[in-house]
Protein backbone atom coordinates (compact mmCIF):
# COMPACT_ATOMS: atom_id res chain seq x y z
CA UNK A 1 0.00 0.00 0.00
CA UNK A 2 2.98 2.34 0.40
CA UNK A 3 3.21 2.79 -3.38
CA UNK A 4 -0.29 4.26 -3.74
CA UNK A 5 -0.17 7.73 -5.26
CA UNK A 6 -2.83 10.35 -4.56
CA UNK A 7 -2.77 12.91 -7.35
CA UNK A 8 -5.34 14.98 -5.43
CA UNK A 9 -6.93 14.80 -2.00
CA UNK A 10 -10.60 15.45 -1.37
CA UNK A 11 -12.06 15.37 2.11
CA UNK A 12 -14.35 12.53 3.16
CA UNK A 13 -17.48 12.13 5.26
CA UNK A 14 -18.08 8.85 7.09
CA UNK A 15 -21.59 8.37 8.49
CA UNK A 16 -21.77 5.85 11.29
CA UNK A 17 -24.45 4.40 13.54
CA UNK A 18 -23.79 2.24 16.56
CA UNK A 19 -20.34 1.09 17.65
CA UNK A 20 -18.63 2.20 14.44
CA UNK A 21 -16.21 -0.68 13.82
CA UNK A 22 -16.67 -0.51 10.04
CA UNK A 23 -16.44 3.28 10.07
CA UNK A 24 -13.23 3.10 12.09
CA UNK A 25 -11.59 1.03 9.35
CA UNK A 26 -12.63 3.58 6.71
CA UNK A 27 -11.41 6.52 8.79
CA UNK A 28 -8.03 4.88 9.39
CA UNK A 29 -7.53 3.88 5.75
CA UNK A 30 -8.18 7.40 4.48
CA UNK A 31 -6.58 9.27 7.35
CA UNK A 32 -3.26 7.47 6.98
CA UNK A 33 -2.98 8.99 3.50
CA UNK A 34 -3.68 12.49 4.73
CA UNK A 35 -7.38 12.67 3.90
CA UNK A 36 -9.37 14.86 6.28
CA UNK A 37 -12.23 12.66 7.48
CA UNK A 38 -15.39 14.04 9.08
CA UNK A 39 -17.48 11.58 11.10
CA UNK A 40 -21.25 11.94 11.48
CA UNK A 41 -22.57 9.67 14.22
CA UNK A 42 -25.36 9.25 16.74
CA UNK A 43 -25.44 11.38 19.86
CA UNK A 44 -25.62 8.31 22.08
CA UNK A 45 -23.14 5.66 23.16
CA UNK A 46 -19.49 5.60 22.11
CA UNK A 47 -18.69 5.64 18.40
CA UNK A 48 -15.18 4.28 17.89
CA UNK A 49 -14.62 6.02 14.55
CA UNK A 50 -15.22 9.39 16.20
CA UNK A 51 -12.50 8.52 18.74
CA UNK A 52 -9.83 7.89 16.10
CA UNK A 53 -6.81 10.20 15.83
CA UNK A 54 -7.59 10.26 12.09
CA UNK A 55 -11.03 11.78 12.66
CA UNK A 56 -10.75 15.46 11.68
CA UNK A 57 -14.13 16.51 13.06
CA UNK A 58 -17.28 14.91 14.41
CA UNK A 59 -20.94 15.84 14.08
CA UNK A 60 -23.64 14.28 16.25
CA UNK A 61 -27.25 13.63 15.24
CA UNK A 62 -30.05 12.49 17.54
CA UNK A 63 -31.46 9.75 15.28
CA UNK A 64 -30.83 7.97 11.99
CA UNK A 65 -33.50 9.93 10.16
CA UNK A 66 -33.25 11.23 6.57
CA UNK A 67 -33.84 14.90 7.37
CA UNK A 68 -31.27 14.94 10.20
CA UNK A 69 -28.85 12.95 8.03
CA UNK A 70 -29.18 15.42 5.15
CA UNK A 71 -28.76 18.47 7.37
CA UNK A 72 -25.63 17.07 9.00
CA UNK A 73 -24.02 16.20 5.65
CA UNK A 74 -24.90 19.62 4.24
CA UNK A 75 -23.26 21.42 7.18
CA UNK A 76 -20.04 19.40 6.78
CA UNK A 77 -19.98 20.00 3.02
CA UNK A 78 -20.08 23.77 3.65
CA UNK A 79 -16.70 23.46 5.38
CA UNK A 80 -15.08 21.55 2.51
CA UNK A 81 -13.24 23.19 -0.40
CA UNK A 82 -14.30 20.49 -2.90
CA UNK A 83 -16.93 17.77 -3.01
CA UNK A 84 -16.15 15.26 -0.25
CA UNK A 85 -16.42 11.50 -0.74
CA UNK A 86 -19.36 10.06 1.21
CA UNK A 87 -19.27 6.72 3.04
CA UNK A 88 -21.90 4.99 5.19
CA UNK A 89 -21.04 2.19 7.58
CA UNK A 90 -24.27 0.24 8.06
CA UNK A 91 -27.71 -0.41 6.59
CA UNK A 92 -29.48 2.19 8.73
CA UNK A 93 -27.23 4.99 7.50
CA UNK A 94 -27.39 3.59 3.97
CA UNK A 95 -31.19 3.70 3.94
CA UNK A 96 -31.23 7.27 5.28
CA UNK A 97 -28.68 8.32 2.66
CA UNK A 98 -30.60 6.73 -0.21
CA UNK A 99 -33.79 8.52 0.84
CA UNK A 100 -32.10 11.90 0.26
CA UNK A 101 -29.59 10.84 -2.41
CA UNK A 102 -31.04 13.10 -5.12
CA UNK A 103 -30.59 16.13 -2.87
CA UNK A 104 -27.02 15.05 -2.03
CA UNK A 105 -25.95 14.43 -5.62
CA UNK A 106 -24.65 17.96 -6.17
CA UNK A 107 -22.86 18.04 -2.82
CA UNK A 108 -20.86 14.80 -2.50
CA UNK A 109 -19.09 12.07 -4.44
CA UNK A 110 -20.74 8.68 -3.98
CA UNK A 111 -18.75 5.44 -3.69
CA UNK A 112 -21.79 3.52 -4.96
CA UNK A 113 -24.45 4.64 -7.41
CA UNK A 114 -27.62 5.24 -5.32
CA UNK A 115 -29.94 4.18 -8.13
CA UNK A 116 -28.29 0.74 -8.16
CA UNK A 117 -28.43 0.30 -4.40
CA UNK A 118 -32.09 1.31 -4.27
CA UNK A 119 -32.98 -1.69 -6.42
CA UNK A 120 -31.48 -4.11 -3.88
CA UNK A 121 -32.50 -2.73 -0.48
CA UNK A 122 -35.28 -5.31 -0.21
CA UNK A 123 -33.99 -8.83 0.42
CA UNK A 124 -36.83 -10.11 -1.78
CA UNK A 125 -35.30 -8.24 -4.72
CA UNK A 126 -31.84 -9.64 -3.84
CA UNK A 127 -33.14 -13.20 -3.83
CA UNK A 128 -34.98 -12.66 -7.12
CA UNK A 129 -31.82 -11.21 -8.71
CA UNK A 130 -29.64 -14.09 -7.47
CA UNK A 131 -32.14 -16.61 -8.82
CA UNK A 132 -32.26 -14.90 -12.20
CA UNK A 133 -28.46 -14.75 -12.28
CA UNK A 134 -28.35 -18.54 -11.88
CA UNK A 135 -27.10 -18.77 -8.29
CA UNK A 136 -28.38 -21.52 -5.96
CA UNK A 137 -30.75 -19.84 -3.47
CA UNK A 138 -32.37 -21.27 -0.32
CA UNK A 139 -36.15 -21.70 -0.44
CA UNK A 140 -37.53 -18.38 0.83
CA UNK A 141 -40.92 -17.09 2.01
CA UNK A 142 -42.19 -13.55 2.55
CA UNK A 143 -45.07 -13.77 5.02
CA UNK A 144 -47.50 -10.88 5.36
CA UNK A 145 -47.85 -11.37 9.11
CA UNK A 146 -46.01 -13.31 11.80
CA UNK A 147 -49.01 -15.63 11.93
CA UNK A 148 -48.32 -16.57 8.31
CA UNK A 149 -45.18 -18.29 9.56
CA UNK A 150 -47.36 -21.05 10.99
CA UNK A 151 -48.53 -21.92 7.49
CA UNK A 152 -45.01 -23.02 6.62
CA UNK A 153 -45.40 -26.20 8.69
CA UNK A 154 -46.16 -28.22 5.55
CA UNK A 155 -43.72 -26.38 3.29
CA UNK A 156 -40.47 -27.81 4.65
CA UNK A 157 -39.22 -30.64 6.81
CA UNK A 158 -35.98 -28.84 7.74
CA UNK A 159 -35.09 -25.99 10.04
CA UNK A 160 -36.03 -22.37 9.40
CA UNK A 161 -34.42 -18.99 9.94
CA UNK A 162 -36.01 -15.54 10.03
CA UNK A 163 -34.29 -12.28 9.07
CA UNK A 164 -35.31 -8.69 8.62
CA UNK A 165 -36.19 -8.01 5.01
CA UNK A 166 -35.50 -4.24 4.84
CA UNK A 167 -33.13 -1.88 6.67
CA UNK A 168 -34.80 -0.64 9.83
CA UNK A 169 -33.89 3.03 10.08
CA UNK A 170 -35.57 4.69 13.05
CA UNK A 171 -34.97 1.92 15.58
CA UNK A 172 -32.34 -0.73 16.23
CA UNK A 173 -32.77 -3.94 14.25
CA UNK A 174 -34.34 -6.46 16.69
CA UNK A 175 -32.16 -9.43 15.68
CA UNK A 176 -29.62 -10.59 13.13
CA UNK A 177 -31.03 -14.12 12.65
CA UNK A 178 -33.66 -16.18 14.46
CA UNK A 179 -33.54 -19.94 13.96
CA UNK A 180 -35.88 -22.74 14.90
CA UNK A 181 -36.40 -26.41 14.02
CA UNK A 182 -39.93 -25.80 12.71
CA UNK A 183 -42.50 -23.10 11.96
CA UNK A 184 -44.31 -23.40 15.30
CA UNK A 185 -41.09 -22.81 17.24
CA UNK A 186 -40.12 -19.95 14.94
CA UNK A 187 -43.52 -18.33 15.43
CA UNK A 188 -43.10 -18.51 19.20
CA UNK A 189 -39.63 -16.92 18.91
CA UNK A 190 -40.99 -14.09 16.76
CA UNK A 191 -43.85 -13.20 19.11
CA UNK A 192 -41.46 -11.30 21.35
CA UNK A 193 -40.53 -8.84 18.60
CA UNK A 194 -42.45 -5.95 17.15
CA UNK A 195 -42.09 -6.13 13.38
CA UNK A 196 -44.17 -4.72 10.56
CA UNK A 197 -45.41 -7.36 8.07
CA UNK A 198 -42.97 -6.35 5.30
CA UNK A 199 -39.93 -6.34 7.60
CA UNK A 200 -39.64 -10.11 7.85
CA UNK A 201 -38.69 -13.01 5.63
CA UNK A 202 -38.08 -16.68 6.28
CA UNK A 203 -35.66 -19.13 4.67
CA UNK A 204 -34.94 -22.81 4.78
CA UNK A 205 -31.90 -23.33 6.99
CA UNK A 206 -28.78 -24.41 5.08
CA UNK A 207 -26.90 -27.03 7.04
CA UNK A 208 -23.44 -26.10 8.24
CA UNK A 209 -21.55 -24.13 10.84
CA UNK A 210 -19.75 -20.81 11.01
CA UNK A 211 -16.79 -22.07 8.99
CA UNK A 212 -19.11 -22.96 6.08
CA UNK A 213 -19.99 -19.28 5.48
CA UNK A 214 -17.97 -17.66 2.68
CA UNK A 215 -17.93 -14.12 1.39
CA UNK A 216 -16.70 -11.94 -1.43
CA UNK A 217 -15.74 -8.32 -0.80
CA UNK A 218 -16.39 -6.50 -4.06
CA UNK A 219 -15.85 -3.14 -5.64
CA UNK A 220 -17.16 -2.46 -9.12
CA UNK A 221 -15.52 0.79 -10.33
CA UNK A 222 -17.75 3.64 -11.38
CA UNK A 223 -15.46 4.41 -14.31
CA UNK A 224 -14.71 1.00 -15.86
CA UNK A 225 -15.95 -2.60 -16.02
CA UNK A 226 -13.18 -4.42 -14.10
CA UNK A 227 -14.46 -5.46 -10.64
CA UNK A 228 -12.13 -6.15 -7.73
CA UNK A 229 -13.09 -9.22 -5.68
CA UNK A 230 -11.48 -10.49 -2.46
CA UNK A 231 -12.79 -13.85 -1.19
CA UNK A 232 -12.65 -15.29 2.30
CA UNK A 233 -14.60 -17.22 4.87
CA UNK A 234 -15.93 -16.78 8.35
CA UNK A 235 -14.47 -18.90 11.12
CA UNK A 236 -16.53 -17.76 14.10
CA UNK A 237 -19.76 -15.72 14.11
CA UNK A 238 -21.46 -14.10 17.05
CA UNK A 239 -24.74 -15.59 18.15
CA UNK A 240 -25.66 -19.22 18.55
CA UNK A 241 -23.97 -20.45 15.39
CA UNK A 242 -26.95 -20.24 13.02
CA UNK A 243 -25.97 -16.75 11.91
CA UNK A 244 -24.47 -13.53 13.18
CA UNK A 245 -21.73 -11.00 12.58
CA UNK A 246 -18.24 -12.27 11.87
CA UNK A 247 -15.86 -12.04 14.82
CA UNK A 248 -13.07 -14.17 13.32
CA UNK A 249 -12.41 -14.73 9.63
CA UNK A 250 -9.73 -15.12 7.01
CA UNK A 251 -8.89 -14.30 3.43
CA UNK A 252 -9.04 -17.47 1.35
CA UNK A 253 -8.84 -17.78 -2.45
CA UNK A 254 -12.03 -19.52 -3.60
CA UNK A 255 -12.68 -19.76 -7.32
CA UNK A 256 -16.24 -21.00 -6.92
CA UNK A 257 -17.21 -18.11 -4.67
CA UNK A 258 -15.44 -15.70 -7.00
CA UNK A 259 -17.21 -17.10 -10.07
CA UNK A 260 -20.63 -16.99 -8.38
CA UNK A 261 -19.94 -13.43 -7.31
CA UNK A 262 -18.96 -12.44 -10.83
CA UNK A 263 -22.20 -13.93 -12.17
CA UNK A 264 -24.11 -11.74 -9.74
CA UNK A 265 -22.03 -8.67 -10.58
CA UNK A 266 -22.49 -9.15 -14.31
CA UNK A 267 -26.23 -9.71 -13.95
CA UNK A 268 -26.73 -6.63 -11.78
CA UNK A 269 -24.39 -4.27 -13.59
CA UNK A 270 -23.80 -2.87 -10.11
CA UNK A 271 -21.42 0.04 -9.52
CA UNK A 272 -19.78 0.56 -6.15
CA UNK A 273 -18.98 -1.31 -2.92
CA UNK A 274 -20.81 -4.37 -1.68
CA UNK A 275 -20.32 -7.82 -0.19
CA UNK A 276 -21.86 -11.15 -1.13
CA UNK A 277 -22.32 -13.99 1.35
CA UNK A 278 -22.64 -17.69 0.60
CA UNK A 279 -23.01 -20.84 2.68
CA UNK A 280 -21.65 -24.23 1.68
CA UNK A 281 -23.92 -27.21 2.32
CA UNK A 282 -21.90 -30.41 2.77
CA UNK A 283 -24.96 -32.57 2.21
CA UNK A 284 -25.89 -30.98 -1.13
CA UNK A 285 -22.26 -30.19 -2.07
CA UNK A 286 -22.93 -26.65 -3.26
CA UNK A 287 -22.74 -23.02 -2.24
CA UNK A 288 -26.00 -21.17 -1.60
CA UNK A 289 -26.46 -17.43 -1.99
CA UNK A 290 -27.33 -15.81 1.34
CA UNK A 291 -27.38 -12.04 0.87
CA UNK A 292 -25.80 -8.90 -0.56
CA UNK A 293 -24.63 -6.08 1.71
CA UNK A 294 -24.75 -2.81 -0.20
CA UNK A 295 -21.71 -1.17 1.41
CA UNK A 296 -18.20 -2.03 2.52
CA UNK A 297 -18.48 -4.91 4.98
CA UNK A 298 -17.66 -4.64 8.66
CA UNK A 299 -14.55 -6.75 8.01
CA UNK A 300 -13.56 -5.04 4.76
CA UNK A 301 -10.09 -4.40 6.24
CA UNK A 302 -9.35 -8.02 5.28
CA UNK A 303 -8.81 -6.70 1.77
CA UNK A 304 -5.61 -4.98 2.94
CA UNK A 305 -4.18 -8.38 3.84
CA UNK A 306 -4.98 -9.60 0.34
CA UNK A 307 -3.17 -6.64 -1.21
CA UNK A 308 -6.23 -4.47 -1.86
CA UNK A 309 -7.59 -1.78 0.45
CA UNK A 310 -11.16 -1.45 -0.78
CA UNK A 311 -11.66 1.79 1.14
CA UNK A 312 -8.76 3.45 -0.70
CA UNK A 313 -9.84 1.82 -3.96
CA UNK A 314 -13.33 3.31 -3.73
CA UNK A 315 -11.93 6.71 -2.70
CA UNK A 316 -9.55 6.91 -5.65
CA UNK A 317 -12.26 5.73 -8.04
CA UNK A 318 -14.83 8.22 -6.76
CA UNK A 319 -12.34 11.07 -7.19
CA UNK A 320 -11.32 9.92 -10.69
CA UNK A 321 -7.80 8.80 -9.79
CA UNK A 322 -5.70 5.81 -10.86
CA UNK A 323 -6.42 2.54 -9.01
CA UNK A 324 -4.01 0.20 -10.81
CA UNK A 325 -1.31 0.47 -8.14
CA UNK A 326 -3.67 -1.02 -5.53
CA UNK A 327 -3.81 -4.51 -6.99
CA UNK A 328 -1.41 -6.73 -5.05
CA UNK A 329 -0.28 -10.33 -5.56
CA UNK A 330 -0.35 -11.50 -1.97
CA UNK A 331 -0.69 -15.29 -1.73
CA UNK A 332 -0.80 -16.05 2.01
CA UNK A 333 -4.00 -15.62 3.99
CA UNK A 334 -4.50 -13.11 6.76
CA UNK A 335 -7.05 -13.11 9.56
CA UNK A 336 -9.47 -10.48 10.88
CA UNK A 337 -10.30 -10.51 14.58
CA UNK A 338 -12.84 -8.67 16.67
CA UNK A 339 -11.11 -9.61 19.93
CA UNK A 340 -13.72 -8.52 22.46
CA UNK A 341 -16.71 -10.05 20.66
CA UNK A 342 -14.73 -13.21 19.83
CA UNK A 343 -13.86 -13.87 23.48
CA UNK A 344 -17.43 -13.11 24.54
CA UNK A 345 -18.75 -15.54 21.90
CA UNK A 346 -16.32 -18.32 22.81
CA UNK A 347 -17.06 -17.93 26.52
CA UNK A 348 -20.80 -18.11 25.92
CA UNK A 349 -20.64 -21.09 23.58
CA UNK A 350 -17.99 -23.01 25.55
CA UNK A 351 -16.72 -24.54 22.29
CA UNK A 352 -13.19 -25.81 22.89
CA UNK A 353 -12.45 -26.43 19.20
CA UNK A 354 -13.18 -22.79 18.32
CA UNK A 355 -10.82 -21.58 21.03
CA UNK A 356 -8.09 -23.91 19.75
CA UNK A 357 -8.66 -22.58 16.22
CA UNK A 358 -8.19 -19.05 17.55
CA UNK A 359 -4.88 -19.99 19.19
CA UNK A 360 -3.72 -21.77 16.02
CA UNK A 361 -4.21 -18.80 13.70
CA UNK A 362 -3.18 -16.10 16.19
CA UNK A 363 0.48 -16.03 15.01
CA UNK A 364 -0.55 -15.22 11.43
CA UNK A 365 -0.66 -11.68 10.10
CA UNK A 366 -3.74 -10.02 11.51
CA UNK A 367 -6.06 -7.11 11.00
CA UNK A 368 -7.82 -6.25 14.24
CA UNK A 369 -11.31 -4.79 14.22
CA UNK A 370 -10.39 -2.09 16.74
CA UNK A 371 -6.79 -2.41 17.96
CA UNK A 372 -4.03 -0.58 16.09
CA UNK A 373 -0.65 0.60 17.38
CA UNK A 374 -0.92 3.92 15.54
CA UNK A 375 -4.43 4.67 16.82
CA UNK A 376 -4.95 3.36 20.36
CA UNK A 377 -7.75 5.56 21.66
CA UNK A 378 -10.60 3.56 20.02
CA UNK A 379 -9.18 0.40 21.59
CA UNK A 380 -9.13 1.92 25.09
CA UNK A 381 -12.66 3.21 24.57
CA UNK A 382 -13.83 -0.24 23.51
CA UNK A 383 -12.32 -1.77 26.67
CA UNK A 384 -14.12 0.79 28.84
CA UNK A 385 -17.35 0.04 27.02
CA UNK A 386 -16.79 -3.70 27.49
CA UNK A 387 -16.38 -3.13 31.22
CA UNK A 388 -19.74 -1.35 31.39
CA UNK A 389 -21.63 -4.00 29.39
Amino acid sequence: MDNVIFSKINEAIVCSAGEGVNALSIVRSLGRFGVQVHVICLNKGVNLAAQSRYCTSKTFIDAVEPTLFYSAVREVVKRCDEKPVLYVDNDRMLSAMLTVSEDLADMVLFTSLPEHALKLLDKKDQIAAATEAGLPVPVSWFPSTQEDVLSLSNATTGGLIAKTRLPIVERVKPFKVLSAPDSVSLYENLRGYSLYPNELFVQEFIEGGDEDVYFALCYCPLNNDHPVVVTGRKLVQSGTGDGGIMVLGETAPNETVRNLSMKMIEYLGYKGSFGIEFKYCNRQKQYFFIEVNLRTERFNALGRLAGIDLNIFSYLDATGQDTNSLIGDRQSAGVWIDGAKLLTTLRRRKEWHSFMLFLKILPREKEWAVFSFDDLRPFWCSLQQLGRD
